[in-house]
């Protein structure tokens, strides 16, 4: 293998350490872990796909000519078939921080496109806390049982936005999909005072990002 190859691996090895991590820490209920170290393997995902190319192999130093075995032409003289670096896919849905909300960009199989649908910050704490207090620890829950989610005031906020942050949690395993079934919590139960913690790993949007708005 190569310096580079060698590299990569390291960089793939590193990221499957720090998932693992992760999840021990969801278990042990050590959110404040969960955002430290998912902002560092975010960082080395962003390495791996920056630095993904496509792997050309090596021409000889020398190769002898097909039609004379007693000549020898130099793998300088070769023309080489090039392979462009592939640009790594992107994957969907992910999630960012824009001021006070949060933005989950999706993919489109119908129109070809990105697409980004938003909740306000208190919609996200909101939703966090239907869940720590309408949820059953380690029990299997749906989405009808938490909905509908409501402000202090009483009123219903839109159930997209609930899906939105149920969408977050599970990026971040908190709430972990059961089939058709419908979801469970990663250690059985939540703790609404750590939901700081993990909106704080969330990454920040950049100055050059780009998508439709839903």
């Amino acid at each position: 293998m190569t310096h580079l190859e060698n590299a990569q691996k390291l960089l793939i090895d590193t990221e499957e350490t720090l998932r693992k991590f992760i999840e021990s820490a969801l278990a042990r209920q050590c959110y404040g872990d969960v955002a430290g170290i998912a902002r560092m393997a975010d960082a080395i995902l962003r390495a791996i796909r920056e630095e993904h190319v496509a792997v050309t192999p090596q021409l000889p130093v020398a190769a002898v000519a097909p039609n004379n075995p007693d000549s020898i032409i130099s793998a300088q003289a070769t023309p080489k078939t090039s392979r462009k670096p592939r640009p790594a896919k992107p994957e969907f849905p992910r999630f960012e921080v824009d001021g006070d909300k949060l933005v989950k960009i999706g993919w489109s199989k119908r129109d070809k496109r990105a697409y980004e649908h938003r909740a306000p910050r208190g919609v996200v704490f909101l939703t966090f806390n239907a869940l720590a207090s309408k949820v059953q620890p380690n029990s299997l829950f749906t989405m009808e049982q938490v909905l509908p989610v409501t402000d202090e005031a009483g009123n219903q906020i839109p159930s997209y936005q609930a899906y939105l942050a149920i969408a977050w949690l599970r990026s971040v395993g908190v709430v972990q999909r059961r089939g058709k079934d419908g979801y469970t919590l990663a250690n059985g139960l939540l703790e609404p005072s750590n939901v700081d913690q993990l909106w704080n790993s969330v990454p920040n949007r950049g100055a050059d990002q780009s998508g439709d708005t839903r």
